[in-house]
């Protein structure tokens, strides 16, 4: 009898449903203890907050899936956020430029990320990380405390909604099937599951491992700054400290999804269900009028239960 719920909860956790079932058992209780979570703004106040989260964890995936990991992402957003503030100075066309501008900076960095561990053999951990600092002191050089601004009308298209439902939102669920179908239907994401699997029998079967983790660090790039041009624009300015501890909600997206950091397993249905669960914490502990000093305590030990209820293991290796 146990041997069939353990694998009954384990068929669950591949599936993705144990985390989507946690998700609507906590709105449940959200809407119980409190009158304003159901309201038509704060449903979109929480999806718009969610819509950065969401992307970043997917891209995060899609380089987990490989066996790496990417902590500069924060940093990128950093970057990012500053750069599309101070570049647009509140003009249309110039937030034009700014937004080739950082593609072309994610392209870059999602680049050289791959390009050091495949050429050096340096752990993923160790890249990023120096990456991420390199990354952090390119923004802060550039301002210590945000200068310029979004255009107003990219501020209003940001905010904007059909329904509860933003446009953002559902713009980020377009790129989300994207990514599935990538990572499910193309040789690019069977590549990337074989590389995370097993990567010497992914060499032998003439799988290109270079091309293959190049690709996953640039998607991943890709879908941070996406998530960094929705952000910075929801808050109208840039500064140096957006995006801060992006990372680790992040990871512990991707974890109590179900995926494994040591790669070759994960859905992207499941993760950003992980994405979501994070949201509604934060969103639940806000309304409930819980002390700001007790928030963090109150989150941490949330997001540490989650991690050991959905994660069989955090690390393959």
């Amino acid at each position: 009898m146990s041997m069939n719920l353990e694998t009954r909860i384990g068929k669950l956790k591949d599936d993705g449903q144990a985390i989507w079932l946690t998700v609507i058992l906590l709105i449940v209780i959200a809407i119980l203890k409190t009158d304003s979570f159901a309201t038509s703004r704060n449903l979109t106040n929480v999806l718009g907050q969610y819509t950065s989260l969401m992307l970043v964890t997917a891209g995060m995936l899609a380089v987990v899936v490989t066996g790496h990991i990417d902590l500069s992402v924060a940093s990128q957003v950093r970057l990012v956020a500053v750069l599309m503030s101070g570049v647009a100075d509140g003009n249309n066309v110039k937030f034009i430029f700014a937004l080739v501008l950082v593609t072309v900076i994610a392209c870059f960095v999602g680049f050289m990320n791959s390009l050091i561990i495949n050429t050096f053999n340096i752990d993923a951990f160790i890249v990023t990380l120096g990456m991420s600092i390199i990354l952090e002191g390119a923004a802060y050089a550039y301002t210590e405390k945000g200068e310029g601004s979004i255009p107003m009308s990219v501020s209003d298209f940001v905010y904007g909604s059909v329904g509860p439902l933003p446009y953002v939102f559902m713009i980020g669920i377009g790129m989300l099937v994207f990514l599935s179908q990538l990572l499910s239907h193309s040789r690019t994401g069977l590549w990337m599951y074989a590389v995370g699997g097993d990567s010497a029998m992914a060499r032998r079967s003439g799988i290109d491992i270079y091309r293959t983790v190049t690709k996953s660090f640039i998607v991943c790039s890709l879908f941070t700054m996406i998530a960094a041009v929705v952000q910075v624009s929801r808050q109208g300015i840039g500064a140096p400290s957006t995006g801060s501890g992006v990372e680790l909600l992040a990871i512990t997206a991707v974890v109590m999804g179900g995926a494994t950091l040591g790669g070759g397993k994960g859905k992207v249905s499941a993760v950003v269900g992980g994405a979501m669960l994070l949201t509604l914490i934060n969103n639940v502990l806000n309304l409930t009028g819980i002390s700001q000093y007790w928030q963090t305590f109150v989150r941490g030990l949330i997001v540490v239960a989650g991690v050991g209820l959905f994660s069989r293991r955090l690390l393959k290796r």
